[in-house]
């Protein structure tokens, strides 16, 4: 696919994260097959704050048999046979947030599995420097916390999403399951 088709999603908030304003002199210098662009937790910003990323444009690695059991039960037997760019701590707070929105979104197969492959995509693959772009970092004790990137979804695949999900309703309001996972969104640009 080429670099055009890939546009940013920013109804999921993947776009930035949060943030300040300083970086690093390197972030995302590789975009590659194989690559990572974020790994780890490196710290919040604040007290109470989500824990961000680690800048890592390092290689993908094989998982510990731990880990590679621990990210099939959430993402899936996809996960088998593949290096990885996520710690136990990163799959540990993915499978944490995908149970709070599987409320959301169990209503429809389709709507679930599209929204659970993005996030364990995002957070583990091992391909993650084609496709996540570091722009902002923050220094924070001897690391840097990954402050804002862009996460470049596919036309075909966020317009596939979208639909798979739009008219999903949460039961416990009746609303449409996109209200809160998609900030709203009316289509996926």
């Amino acid at each position: 696919m080429k670099a055009q088709d890939w546009t940013p999603w920013l109804p999921l908030s993947l776009t930035t994260l949060a943030l300040a304003t300083s970086s690093t002199p390197e972030l995302t210098t590789k975009h590659e097959a194989g690559r990572c662009a974020i790994r780890g937790h490196c710290g919040s910003q604040s007290f109470f704050g989500s824990q961000l990323p680690c800048p890592d444009n390092g290689l993908a690695s094989a998982p510990s048999p731990d880990l590679r059991d621990h990210i099939i039960s959430v993402c899936g037997s996809a996960w088998q046979d593949r290096d990885v760019c996520c710690t136990e701590e990163q799959v540990e707070t993915l499978e944490s947030n995908l149970k709070k929105a599987q409320n959301i979104i169990s209503a429809c197969p389709a709507c679930k599995t599209n929204f659970f492959d993005l996030f364990c995509t995002f957070t583990c693959s091992p391909d993650q420097s084609l496709f996540v772009n570091i722009t902002q970092t923050v220094p924070k004790n001897d690391k840097f916390l990954v402050t804002e990137l862009d996460h470049l979804v596919s036309d075909d695949f966020g317009a596939g999403f979208y639909d798979s999900c739009k008219d999903v309703k949460f039961g416990a309001t009746g609303g449409r399951a996109m209200e809160f996972i998609g900030g709203g969104a009316k289509n996926f640009t």
